[in-house]
């Protein structure tokens, strides 16, 4: 039987608990040439049409996703687990 993941979200800001996480996650996931720089993402979130979210299956940091929405669009720039 297989486990179910309920995500929770989380904003990210600069204040972000697992900050640590996230910067190690991203430099996993990304290549070098890819470099995603957090510190602009966070500034990004602060605008009401973006979302820069942590995930987490209960307390558990698993990921992040970033969100530019539009009107009534939503798009999904990254999501990493």
């Amino acid at each position: 039987m297989q486990e179910i993941m309920l995500l929770k979200t989380i904003p990210i800001t600069k204040n972000f608990i697992d900050f640590k996480k996230l910067s190690t996650l991203v430099k996993e996931a990304f290549p070098s040439k890819e470099n995603l720089i957090l510190s602009k993402f966070v500034e990004m979130a602060q605008n009401p049409d973006f979302d820069f979210l942590g995930l987490y299956d209960e307390n558990l940091f698993v990921g992040f996703m970033a969100i530019k929405k539009y009107k009534k669009l939503n798009y999904l720039f990254f999501l990493q687990l």
